[in-house]
């Protein structure tokens, strides 16, 4: 039996590692380690099913959109990757930037990004299209009338100062972006596109920004200088400096405005009342980001662990915490306790297995590194001069880590986690590491309170209440039952009319519980009558139990979202077909009159 070649087909980007067909033998399934590519292939059609691409390094941030639907990732492949919340698919690659990106925010239809090119890119969520950059100054020994008059145009080719924070207000009309050198912060008009001023007080890089959620013009800055400064950002105002025991590497403001923390290079987290400048609690974090297991504690460590990146819940009550380690971290404010961790990796640190210590050359730099590196510099007065001690450091950017020889980098597997960000429903969150970028989500099913229910509230007895026509007791008992199969069998057997007697019998503390299963199965249900009416009298019912339930309210505003743009297509085609119908009609009446007469 002979095996024919009929044409050659390059479907992948490098070597293929996997390979599968489907039952009929019409598709093929390629994967690429090396790439992080997946490759659907119809070998009839010469076509693909589905391409889907990850980043070609490693992952540096994550920021949500206001919705929650979308995600947007940067890297150091100088891509900024759109990636859908339901699918976990990537959907639309932005390559525009010329090294790598530092930092992504999003505000409304805009994805903004920050790169070490020395520009901050603005790109609409619609088209999937860069429609504004913004540059920073050249460096001051180049400054120039020519030089000058090119930047205010917009069209300086000189580039500007390294970016490495980004913080963008809620409604998109400013954006501020903190740079490597000059320590500096930007701020520009998204409308004009123009810089509109410079704020310079810090002594060391500017590596972390947050605007305060509640009010758009109050800037907090961190630094390698050891210290978190508040600014006005309309008034070029410095309002407050809070300094810190080390440096700072991360900072989030809670949702209220309220509370603002701040990781350091020392493993603490600091958590301040901004408006008295107060410090409310120091969490030292070292111990939970330590290695568990017993061989590897023995061996050394380049630097002491620590979080590079911290974000508030939704709720405030919590933050989520990643860095150095193969762990993220989530503790309480109020209590300063660790409740909850989450390993990212089971894959053993490459230094401590290959026994490095804090002088192996071949050792990927840290921030310890970089810090000492910017130390060093900065003592000697001349930043620029520490990196012409090592040649093969001469070309690289500031801030960009770099193995100290060509390719250990890529030998090496570094355990770490460089950004972290909730969702905006509070269900989820994500975790950047070198390989991927992992989605946690809070499983609902394990949900049991057994200290709400007797031996009498079964699965069985609810689901016999159902069948017996007293729908409001057998919700009650589901949702003291707390199993969401359950839960889901008797929201949907309750009859449409007993909807409004079922929801006032509901306790005001189990509201949004039961606001969660509705928007859960309305997102995925043909029936939107049914459940929208549940979600419209249970928002009319319980109103002021739900006022502060975030997490719930997103929810279901993302599931009503879906059905009202999939509605208003249909209505749209409607429309438009029965236009053309009637635009057909018109002329046979006409010409049946004119035969008439």
């Amino acid at each position: 039996m002979g095996i024919s070649h009929p044409f050659p087909a390059q479907v992948a980007r490098g070597e293929i590692d996997a390979i599968a067909l489907d039952r009929t033998g019409e598709r093929i399934a390629m994967g690429s380690k090396r790439f992080g590519q997946l490759v659907v292939w119809e070998w009839r059609s010469e076509t693909f099913a589905l391409k889907q691409q990850g980043h070609d390094h490693e992952a540096t941030c994550v920021a949500w959109s206001p919705d929650g639907r979308v995600l947007a990732s940067g890297s150091s492949d100088r891509k900024v990757k759109l990636w859908a919340d339901g699918s976990g698919f990537c959907f639309a690659t932005m390559d525009d930037h010329a090294a790598p990106v530092t930092a992504l925010a999003v505000a409304k239809n805009v994805v903004f990004s920050a790169s070490l090119d020395g520009t901050v890119r603005a790109y609409d969520l619609q088209r999937y299209r860069n429609f504004r950059t913004f540059r920073t100054p050249p460096p001051r020994s180049s400054h120039s009338d020519a030089a000058t008059r090119s930047l205010l145009a917009g069209s300086s080719s000189t580039p500007g100062a390294a970016l490495r924070s980004l913080a963008v207000d809620a409604d998109a009309e400013v954006v501020c972006a903190g740079s490597d050198e000059p320590f500096e912060i930007y701020v520009w008009s998204v409308r004009s596109g123009k810089i509109l001023d410079a704020l310079a007080n810090h002594a060391g890089p500017v590596c972390c920004l947050a605007l305060d959620p509640t009010d758009g013009g109050s800037l907090a800055s961190g630094s390698w200088d050891k210290t978190v400064r508040l600014w006005n950002v309309f008034r070029n105002e410095h309002v407050e400096k809070l300094e810190h025991p080390a440096e700072v590497l991360a900072i989030a403001w809670r949702r209220d405005g309220g509370q603002l923390v701040a990781a350091c290079l020392d493993g603490a987290l600091h958590v301040w009342e901004p408006k008295d400048a107060r410090l409310l609690a120091v969490v030292d974090a070292t111990r939970d980001l330590e290695r568990s297991d017993r061989f590897l504690s023995k061996r050394p460590r380049r630097e002491k662990p620590h979080f590079t990146s911290v974000a508030f819940s939704v709720d405030g009550a919590t933050v989520l915490a990643g860095g150095n380690s193969r762990f993220v971290c989530v503790y309480a404010v109020a209590q300063k306790v660790l409740v909850a961790k989450f390993r990212v990796s089971n894959a053993r640190d490459a230094g401590a297995v290959d026994g490095a210590s804090s002088d192996d050359d071949d050792a990927p730099l840290g921030d310890l590194d970089e810090v000492k590196h910017w130390r060093d510099a900065a003592g000697a007065g001349n930043r620029r001069a520490a990196a012409d001690d090592d040649d093969d450091d001469a070309d690289a950017l500031p801030g960009a880590k770099r193995s100290r020889r060509a390719g250990a980098a890529l030998a090496r597997a570094v355990t770490s986690v460089a950004a972290v960000a909730f969702a905006p429903t509070g269900n989820a969150f994500v975790a950047a590491t070198p390989g991927a970028l992992l989605f946690f989500a809070r499983d609902d099913a394990a949900t049991f309170a057994p200290f709400d229910v007797d031996e009498t509230v079964t699965t069985a007895s609810c689901l016999e209440a159902l069948e017996r026509g007293d729908d409001a007791r057998a919700t009650a008992m589901a949702l003291q039952l707390g199993d969401a199969e359950t839960l889901n069998a008797v929201v949907a057997g309750v009859r449409l009319a007993n909807v409004d007697v079922v929801v006032r019998g509901v306790p005001p503390a189990r509201a949004p519980r039961l606001l969660e299963v509705l928007a859960a199965r309305l997102d995925d249900s043909p029936h939107f009558e049914f459940f929208a009416s549940w979600i419209r009298s249970l928002l009319h019912v319980h109103a002021d139990a739900l006022r502060d339930e975030a997490p719930a309210l997103r929810a279901a505003h993302k599931a009503m979202l879906l059905h009202h743009r999939a509605l208003l297509a249909l209505v749209d085609d409607n429309d438009f077909a029965l236009s053309f119908l009637d635009a057909e009609e018109a002329p046979t009446v006409d010409q049946d009159e004119a035969g008439e007469s």
